[in-house]
């Protein structure tokens, strides 16, 4: 290998089963992330060791790296490239929860956004509801549940009452973070809008197609904001304020 610096966190394509060869000399990736990863100015480096020749993906931890094994789990470890491929895109796609702060929301507005949920082309993994003692007392149990049933939601979801009003929104973000690690991104959501669907698509295309990342991405109102859960940790942290950051938030 070339006397070059390889940041500590990095790719090696070698076990991979989408790195594609040529004997024993990788080519390309069946995904093509090489090539998207070069576009977005990522470093590929050029390895080899006793066995093959292989490419580094430096700086990065590949979301596409998968061993055969992997698929072994999942009695998919004999089927064709073309199936493992079909089986990783339809299981990688933005696994988030979608937080609704209903403080400044009445029964309609929730009715709304929980249509708009529901019309989304990718669901959340969960839904949990921010209901605040002074403001929402109309949001009964029973009133919430019926609006779901109506809409014959099925994912898990559940109410989180705020005793303690004086923690701050940020908080309790943060803390829903924390108890859903298997979940990568978060949607916060504290007003109705027809933007939920486009938000989670496009920023969905952005992660897992064109492998370009992000901190978060809203509305200019900031009150639909789609967060990175990694990044929102970390800010939240370091006291980051992300929304009123130009290069962290970016509107659409």
């Amino acid at each position: 290998m070339n006397e070059q610096k390889i940041s500590a966190v990095h790719t090696p394509c070698k076990k991979c089963v989408f790195a594609e060869y040529t004997d024993k000399t990788q080519t390309d990736c069946h995904l093509d992330y090489i090539n998207k990863y070069i576009k977005n100015d990522v470093k590929i480096f050029e390895a080899y060791d006793e066995e093959k020749e292989f490419f580094i993906i430096d700086g990065k931890k590949c979301i596409g790296y998968r061993e055969n094994r992997w698929f072994e789990k999942r009695n998919l470890g004999d089927v064709s490239i073309q199936d493992k491929i079909a089986n990783y895109k339809a299981s990688n796609y933005a696994h988030y929860v979608a937080v609704i702060n209903l403080k400044d929301l009445d029964l309609k507005q929730l009715e709304k956004i929980c249509h708009n949920i529901k019309a989304c082309q990718i669901k959340p993994q969960k839904i949990v509801l921010i209901r605040h003692l002074d403001e929402n007392k109309g949001f009964h149990y029973k009133d919430i549940e019926n609006i779901f049933n109506a809409m014959d939601i099925d994912y898990p979801w559940r109410i989180q009452t705020m005793l303690d009003e004086e923690l701050p929104y940020e908080y309790i973000l943060y803390d829903i973070i924390k108890n859903n690690k298997s979940c990568r991104f978060l949607l916060s959501i504290a007003e109705d809008s027809d933007i939920l669907d486009k938000l989670v698509c496009d920023t969905n295309k952005r992660v897992y197609e064109e492998l370009d990342n992000f901190c978060a991405c809203g509305n200019s109102s900031k009150k639909i904001v789609f967060y990175s859960s990694t990044v929102y940790r970390y800010a939240f942290e370091t006291g980051k304020d992300i929304l009123n950051d130009t290069e962290l938030y970016t509107v659409v």
